[in-house]
């Protein structure tokens, strides 16, 4: 049986049995789908339990608050955008500029994938502490990964090396994400492939890497 963390306090709840492990699963799967259709301010915990099937103290049981469920939401969201990045990346890119399309395309496609939850995040998260902590973590740590990816790339001499790394990663990241946040907020239809290639392109010129580099 697998430990449960307070979503409020941190602190380590007990183990729960299978059948309680479905039902934290159910209750956040449906607060899913009722944060996407309703919004964070309009939903009501009344309403996931609905959504749920469940009685309304069974929500208490495991969570205390909506805003601790919504964080439960995100850190499945977390869990799964990471795992489609580290999907496309599965594919072995064998140059830099591959390995550079394999990260934006997958997180273009996760994006889309969570539209209204990532808009939803950013917007939680002026309100909640703890959910901004979230977010800015993850922030930090796709700039952090993008950081070391253009050092190691300057130090072999395959990109600019009159260019700020971080700064150029924190540059980079921001428009990629931000690019993805203002296409959602319109509703718009993009064609993907020719939104994941402009970005990569942007991204490769960013950082004049050179043609052909491999990856490092």
């Amino acid at each position: 049986m697998s430990q449960s963390v307070n979503m409020r306090t941190g602190k380590q709840a007990p183990a729960l049995t299978p059948r309680g492990e479905r039902t934290r699963t159910r209750l956040i799967d449906a607060a899913e789908s009722v944060f996407a259709r309703l919004g964070f301010v309009e939903t009501r915990v009344a309403d996931i339990v609905t959504e749920a099937g469940v009685a309304h103290g069974t929500f208490y049981v495991y969570f205390d608050s909506k805003e601790a469920i919504f964080q439960a939401v995100v850190l499945n969201l977390i869990a799964d955008m990471r795992q489609k990045v580290r999907s496309r990346l599965g594919t072995e890119p064998r140059t830099a500029v591959e390995a550079i399309e394999a990260a934006v395309r997958a997180y273009v496609l996760a994006f889309r994938d969570h539209a209204r939850l990532m808009l939803m995040w950013g917007e939680v998260a002026g309100l909640n502490p703890e959910i901004d902590e979230l977010l800015q973590g993850e922030i930090e740590l796709f700039i952090d990964r993008a950081t070391q990816m253009i050092t190691r790339l300057q130090e072999s001499r395959f990109a600019a090396v009159d260019v700020d790394a971080a700064y150029a990663a924190t540059a980079l990241c921001s428009m990629v994400r931000e690019f993805c946040a203002q296409w959602a907020k319109t509703d718009a239809e993009i064609d993907i492939d020719t939104a994941a290639a402009t970005l990569s392109t942007l991204w490769v010129r960013g950082i004049g890497l050179v043609h052909g580099a491999p990856r490092v």
